[in-house]
């Protein structure tokens, strides 16, 4: 996508928003896809400080940095499928799953986030919004991954800017069916990251099947989508238990 200016509008940025929905999406009902996100833009900074949602603090960043972000990726891959089950691990304020619920109302979208505040905070604006295709789940991803109506449940597992590629993939993998695909966002990757990710897989049974960099269109900032293709089930030991993954990354 072409960098452009960026605006210092609100309502500059939303009429560039909408432009980009209605050019590269199929909107049943575009007035009511861009009403939601113009009210969810308006709820996430009313309600930041009480929840803690991001540290963005302009209506320009939340359409850049969360809505685009969370959409460019589906201009240049297939979108989600009538029937899948999807599952965004970490999803904090919702992101990418509330983004991509609206445009894909035919696929069910679960939000997993271990802190109680977001999860509030997500089912509120489900609740409001009456986002039918949409459940929310409190918990770790350590504990979540073991749970029997939870692992390998998804067709797809998605994770935004969660960890460090290696970490990303144990916290996610456990989710997805076999056979089924794992949706990185990330920023900017080093070799080292790719490396050590390639070497997560190995044990977690899966392979990268595509990497595609993307520029945001206000800031020009470099982002990473990766796809990762489920190739067997997980060994029963992940993930591994609350805060190791982290500590000793595979």
């Amino acid at each position: 996508m072409k960098t452009v200016r960026f605006f210092r509008d609100g309502e500059k940025s939303f009429n560039f928003f909408r432009t980009f929905l209605k050019e590269n999406f199929d909107l049943p009902h575009p007035d009511e896809t861009e009403n939601f996100f113009s009210n969810f833009c308006k709820t996430i900074l009313s309600e930041n400080q009480k929840y803690n949602l991001t540290s963005l603090k302009t209506s320009e960043e939340i359409y850049e940095v969360l809505f685009i972000d969370s959409l460019l990726p589906f201009t240049m891959f297939p979108g989600f499928k009538a029937g899948e089950q999807v599952i965004d691990v970490g999803s904090g304020a919702g992101i990418p799953g509330l983004v991509l619920a609206p445009l894909f109302p035919e696929t069910h979208f679960c939000l997993l986030d271990a802190t109680r505040k977001k999860i509030q905070f997500v089912e509120a604006v489900v609740k409001e919004c009456g986002l039918n295709n949409v459940s929310v789940r409190l918990g770790r991803a350590e504990d979540a991954g073991h749970d029997k109506n939870l692992r390998e449940r998804f067709d797809i597992g998605i994770a935004r800017s969660l960890a460090q590629l290696n970490i990303l993939l144990e916290y996610v993998f456990p989710f997805i069916k076999t056979g089924g695909l794992c949706y990185a966002y990330k920023g900017k990757m080093t070799d080292i990251e790719i490396t050590r990710g390639e070497g997560a897989l190995m044990e977690l049974q899966g392979k990268i099947e595509q990497q595609k960099t993307y520029h945001l269109p206000f800031s020009g900032k470099m982002r990473t989508f990766i796809t990762i293709r489920k190739q067997d089930k997980c060994p029963d030991k992940f993930p591994r238990r609350s805060g190791v993954p982290k500590k000793r990354p595979l």
